[in-house]
């Protein structure tokens, strides 16, 4: 009777309340193909990237990460990331959500709080107040109030009391008055008729705002301050056209031209406020017809109206000199870039002479180099439907961003800033940066949005290895020192990686908890192609390795040259992550092919590869000369063996502590190769053949595993092989040790079984030291005096792959000279004499002898052995090659133990035994596990041969069975050794991959089964798996879309358990990532000064025009100083201890009082932002500290700033106007005297203004004192 469990099938019942033994801890995969919206922070060199479904994903140099919660299923519509500062904003149609990646605490949210929903965003350049466009054309303004006077608390989010309707101001210019449709079908729709789809301003004049409103037929302006209509763009020229709806607008960078374009991006249209009339509205300028460069492919409104796609313009201009910017939009080639639902074009032209210059087809490059580069996105499930079309429609854009890597200023943007394109679309595409050609007009590259390279083989040549530590930080030096070359590089250079610790690791003021994670972090990588992934599991951190800095460090120095892949059987790293989480010492490759079979090292410390051996057909026993360009071996691995000659017997003795390969021939057959290193008399390594002959007549194998199994009169046990045969021919159980077989059955799960696996067995124990460790001690305990001469015990290092680097043996009287001293020999196996230690007698060394060993070097040892005081060194080091790895005894007098210091101080030791391997291999009894497309079958081994002398029957013991869901496939299975689990991942048909755990021996369930569909896209997945402090970390890689993923699974303790993965933030250094102040004022110091102008304007339009920065005072301080108060579902405070207090209500207190109160707390609170959060970079003007922070009054009133001296004064007016300071000078005295005058004007005009308004008055009084004579004289 089969002891079945169908968990693994969702439609059998569950216990009400199971308990298991595992839980995951977390998940952090990142499917770059969730992301439409990327915005790029020129000043920090870091993307923001918004998905429906997915976290915030901040990326920075190397591809370091840092994901961000935000709620999942919500369409969001926009994103703005504050420049030089870790602030963003992001938009949804009922949430405005204001996020920090460098300060997670302190988030805030607006809502609609009743009103229409949001339709677009919008921040002024260098300020930090904004705007949202609503569906029903009214804009709402909002402002960033700090919240306490606690520096270190993030200014929150509030409404401000100003709301404008916008299509008010655009109804009288409409021949049809627009209604704002409120049908159910457009409640449904993100956009609808009257929607604010786009909200731009002036770049010299911040109160002045233009917008595009659905259904609206021109671009409507309108100052801020006043709330008032300044002009209408009229667009109704274009009623009746195929394309008559505009998308989106923007103001040129000279601010004298506005530009608009419709949906399908077929029209360009151009106004200049000069053409106003008087009704203010404003002729068209110029309409530039593109039907004939966009795609004809052309979507539909309808899905424009759910905002699937959306359209933009962004324009720069040519800089007429080195160092200048031209402000003159008129004069200059006009660089727009323009987006649409199927087209990304670039449109230069002249606006003096209306002349278009030229059109790029940006789209079709893209399409084009993906089509012959890219193809493999084209033919995933998502996009397959639609791959007949991939050249004529390949990308449906969802957003383009270009990098400003030039300037911040709008007004200073050039035609470089439109150079490098983050481009997201539909189907399932990732993200990609386009680096286009502005000789050739093409692309010089795309670089995806991917953490694993599609140009490497990662399935299934993915290898995981852990470096040493003075490797790691070589690496780490590489990659810091390796000059930047791509574009990649320079726009992604904020952040920093987990290698980036170690340069402050020497500094004991410098670490914190947490800085020693970069000693655990593991690479996953295929090493000739010098490719790598640097994972850090404890932090939960991926990012990439710079591929010129692999090939110059090790092991890829040496690993990556030119081999043929398709000899290569086996790569492995030892010692080996399943048995012990150690720094990897070797990299083993196996070679094979028709008559060769080669074997190679690498010694990752040393940078040094060897032979370690060569087999060719004959010494295989293989007949023939095999066929060409295949390979003499099928499969093979490296087990837990080694080979030696037996003293009495012609057998070969089968140990189980040494490596050895296991290879299954081409024929069937099995070879185990020891690679000790060990030769026999004809130079060979010490092997063992099993040929095919000896399995069942007619069989053919499909599957074998080698496993021990105890046996109380081996100190080893057996080594045992386990056959499944195809055909329903069974399974065939065979002694190595004996050199016979076991048991032979053919049960019905062994008949179904496509795969055998053994899920338990005994293991010996892993490595007791890694290579790091370059001094230990092993103590000796001693009789009180030796019994007789002879030979006590001998010391033995082994490297990773269990060859004697060091075996030292210990002896007493065994020397003719010297028969009462104690002596010693150190060989390699050549018989080197025994040698007295002087002073080492019989009498003199009591209880213990020490023996101390230390590494120098690459290749020497150096001991000496103490006793009593007595010390004895060996004259000359022993050299060889490797890194100890374990160290073993065989010490008959007593007890042996092995200690050392960590390199983090912690002082380890072992007890060494000579039978240690015996007890762990006598406690486990083996299972087999029988995979099928069906079912998994776990039977007892010892259950095969209970009983069973001929061989032939059948098992007696009840096999566990677990089945599988009919609607998946099993695509995983391995073998979790450290805790007696097998690891099961199944796939459904709509690439839901599901995780399992089961126990390795009654197949039950050990962890809730977990379903994620992060990896839909992927035809398969690689699993590597590394245990790290009881914690079992999964990393699945894809093979299509470059996914990684990362699981960690942790064990139920019973109570509750926080998580063990310390969060180690990329963007955590407060001199380069602080949030944004709440002013234009504070937020400046992460600006950079505002550019240069070479100004072609005349003086005295100039002298009328408000600089920029008291039209933002005014914004900040007058306009949008009043705010709404919060409301339950509007923003989240912080907690109520952080909070500041609301002004006094009592009527003692009067209006003026609260409004002076509140003004000085949120003055102080912003003097306290600004001193806490200064970035690294310098300021664009010198803030003094305040002189008296500590004094009581300092919190009564903000400090005074400090204007500057004059020089500061006239060499700023230098700059601005190009001249000499002399110039300047004079100039700043003409524009004082002429501002005195002005003065004086003005105080005329207001006195003759006043006498106007008195004799009006006077006027006034006489008429109605008139009015009312006659009155009385009628009555």
């Amino acid at each position: 009777m089969e002891a079945v469990t169908k968990f693994l099938d969702p439609t059998a019942g569950t216990p009400s309340n199971p308990t298991f033994d595992f839980h995951l801890g977390g998940n952090s995969t990142v499917v770059m193909s969730d992301y439409h919206i990327c915005r790029y922070d020129t000043l920090l060199g870091v993307i923001v990237c918004v998905g429906d479904d997915a976290d915030v994903l901040v990326l920075g140099k190397e591809m370091c990460r840092e994901m961000i919660p935000l709620r999942k299923g919500t369409h969001w519509l926009d994103c703005f990331v504050y420049a030089g500062t870790s602030t963003f904003l992001v938009l949804s149609s009922d949430s405005l959500v204001c996020m920090d990646y460098s300060n997670r605490v302190g988030d805030s949210v607006l809502t609609p709080d009743g009103g229409a929903p949001f339709t677009s965003l919008y921040v002024p350049k260098g300020l930090t107040v904004g705007v949202v466009g609503r569906k029903d054309g009214t804009v709402s303004y909002f402002r960033l109030n700090p919240v306490s006077n606690n520096p270190g608390d993030r200014p929150q989010l509030f409404w401000t009391t100003v709301d404008i309707n916008v299509l008010s101001f655009c109804q009288p210019f409409l021949k049809t008055p627009l209604a704002v449709d409120t049908s159910a079908e457009a409640h449904s729709k993100f956009l609808s008729w009257g929607s604010v789809v786009s909200i731009d301003s002036y770049p010299d004049n911040p109160n002045a705002f233009v917008a595009v409103i659905a259904g609206v037929s021109g671009v409507c302006k309108w100052y801020l301050d006043e709330a008032r209509l300044s002009c209408f763009f009229d667009a109704s020229t274009l009623a009746g056209t195929s394309d008559e709806l505009l998308a989106t607008c923007r103001v040129s960078p000279g601010g004298n031209y506005v530009c608009a374009t419709t949906v399908f991006s077929s029209k360009l249209l151009v106004w200049s406020e000069t053409k106003k009339k008087k009704n203010k509205s404003c002729e068209l300028y110029w309409c530039i017809d593109l039907s004939e460069s966009i795609n004809p492919n052309r979507g539909t409104l309808d899905s424009f109206w759910y905002n699937e796609y959306s359209v933009g313009i962004h324009m720069a201009r040519t800089a007429l000199e080195q160092g200048f910017h031209s402000t003159n939009d008129k004069h200059s080639q006009m660089f727009l870039l323009l987006h649409g639902q199927h087209d990304i074009l670039e449109v230069v032209i002249r606006l003096d002479d209306k002349k278009v210059i030229r059109q790029d087809k940006i789209i079709a490059h893209l399409t084009a180099y993906t089509a012959s580069k890219g193809t493999e996105a084209a033919k995933s499930e998502s996009t397959a439907a639609r791959a007949n079309s991939l050249v004529d429609n390949y990308y449906k854009v969802f957003n383009v961003e270009p990098c400003m890597i030039s300037n911040y200023w709008g007004n200073g943007l050039t035609d470089v800033d439109l150079e490098a394109l983050f481009v997201t679309s539909e189907g399932g595409l990732r993200p990609i940066l386009a680096k286009r050609n502005r000789q050739t007009g093409g692309l010089e590259s795309i670089k995806e949005l991917r953490e694993l390279s599609a140009t490497v083989p990662w399935h299934p040549r993915a290898l995981l290895l852990r470096l040493p530590e003075t490797q790691l930080r070589q690496l780490a030096q590489q990659i810091k020192s390796t000059p930047i070359s791509s574009t990649w590089e320079r726009l992604l250079r904020g952040g920093s990686t987990i290698l980036q610790q170690m340069e402050a690791a020497g500094d004991q003021s410098a670490v914190q908890p947490g800085n020693e994670l970069w000693r655990k972090v593991v690479m996953v990588t295929v090493t000739d192609a010098a490719q790598a992934m640097c994972l850090s599991p404890q932090s939960n951190e991926t990012f990439a390795m710079h591929p010129r800095a692999l090939q110059k460090c090790v092991p890829w120095v040496a690993l990556a040259m030119e081999q043929d892949p398709s000899s290569l059987v086996l790569e492995a790293a030892l010692p080996s992550m399943d048995s012990a989480f150690l720094p990897t010492e070797l990299i083993v490759r196996v070679y094979s092919n028709e008559s060769i079979l080669t074997v190679m090292k690498n010694d990752i410390r040393r940078n040094t590869g060897s032979f370690v051996l060569n087999l060719n057909r004959e010494a295989l026993q293989l007949e023939g000369e095999g066929t060409k360009g295949t390979r003499m071996i099928r499969q093979c691995s490296i087990i837990n063996a080694r080979l030696s000659p037996s003293t009495v017997s012609s057998k070969m003795t089968v140990g189980s502590e040494g490596k050895s390969l296991f290879a299954v021939l081409e024929d069937g057959g099995v070879a185990i190769v020891d690679l000790s290193g060990a030769k026999n008399e004809d130079g060979q390594p010490h092997m063992i053949l099993i040929p095919s002959a000896l399995m069942p007549m007619g069989t053919k194998v499909l599957s074998v595993e080698a496993f021990w199994l105890p046996n109380p009169k081996l100190n080893d046990g057996e080594l045992m092989l386990a056959y499944l045969f195809g055909e329903g021919k069974g399974f065939l159980l065979w002694n190595v040790s004996a050199m016979r077989m076991i048991a032979y059955s053919y049960p019905p799960y062994a008949a179904k079984a496509k795969r055998l696996c053994v899920t338990t067995a005994s293991i010996p124990p892993p490595p007791n030291m890694s290579g790091d460790i370059m001094k230990f001690e092993v103590s000796l305990t001693l009789p009180a005096q030796p019994a007789e001469q002879g030979e006590y015990g001998t010391v033995n290092c082994y490297d990773a792959l269990g060859a004697i680097l060091l075996s030292f043996s210990l002896g007493y009287g065994l020397v003719e000279q010297s028969p009462s001293l104690w002596c010693y020999h150190i060989s390699k196996g050549d018989g080197t004499e025994w040698k007295p230690l002087a002073g080492f007698s019989g009498a003199v060394v009591q209880r213990e002898i020490t023996l101390q060993i230390e590494v120098q070097g690459s290749n020497s040892f150096v001991w000496s052995v103490s006793s009593s005081g007595i010390t004895c060194s060996c004259e000359n080091p022993f050299i060889s090659s490797g890194s100890i790895v374990d160290v073993k005894a065989e010490w008959t007098c007593g007890k042996a133990e092995l200690s050392y210091a960590t390199p983090l101080g912690e002082e380890v030791s072992y007890a060494l035994k000579q039978n240690r391997t015996s007890q762990s291999i006598m406690a486990v009894s083996p299972t087999l596990a029988f995979v099928s497309d069906e079912e998994i079958v776990i039977v007892d081994v010892t259950s095969l041969f209970e009983g069973n002398n001929t061989g032939n029957k059948a098992p007696t013991a009840t096999p566990a069975v677990s089945r599988l869901d009919g609607s998946r496939t099993l695509e995983h299975f391995s073998v979790y050794h450290a805790r007696g689990s097998v690891i099961v991942i199944t796939r459904d048909v709509n690439g839901w991959r599901w995780l399992n755990i089961l126990d390795s021996r009654t197949a039950k369930p050990r962890m809730e089964s977990y379903a994620t569909l992060d990896f839909a896209g992927e035809d398969k997945i690689q699993v590597l798996t590394v245990e790290i402090e009881n914690v079992l970390h999964l990393y699945f890689l894809g093979s299509n879309n470059g996914v990684v993923g990362h699981f960690f699974i942790e064990a139920n303790l019973g109570s509750a358990k926080d998580t063990s993965i310390k969060v180690r933030g990329c963007f955590n250094d407060r001199t380069r990532f602080a949030p944004v102040p709440s002013t234009f004022r504070g937020y400046s110091r992460f600006l950079p000064p505002p550019i240069t102008l070479k100004q072609e304007t005349g003086f005295f339009k100039r002298l009328m025009t408000l600089p920029w920065e008291d039209i933002a005072l005014k914004l900040e301080s007058e306009t949008l100083r009043s705010v709404k108060p919060s409301k339950g579902t509007g923003a989240q405070m912080p907690p109520p201890s952080q909070t500041a207090a609301s002004p006094p209500s009592s009527p003692a207190v009067s209006k003026a009082q609260q409004n002076e109160k509140e003004r000085a707390a949120i003055a102080e609170a912003e003097r306290k932002q600004l001193t806490a959060s200064t970035p690294s970079a310098p300021p664009p003007r010198a803030v003094p500290p305040p002189s008296s922070s500590s004094s009581p009054s300092a919190n009564a009133a903000p400090a005074p700033e400090e204007k500057g001296s004059r020089y500061a004064q006239l060499k700023a007016i230098a700059e601005r106007e190009n001249v000499s300071l002399t110039e300047a000078r004079r100039m700043m005295s003409e524009n004082i005297r002429k501002l005195q005058v002005r003065t004086e004007k003005l105080q005329e005009m207001g006195e003759r203004s006043a006498e106007l308004a008195s004799t009006a008055l006077t006027f006034q009084d006489l008429a109605r004192q008139l009015k009312e004579k006659q009155r009385s004289s009628w009555l």
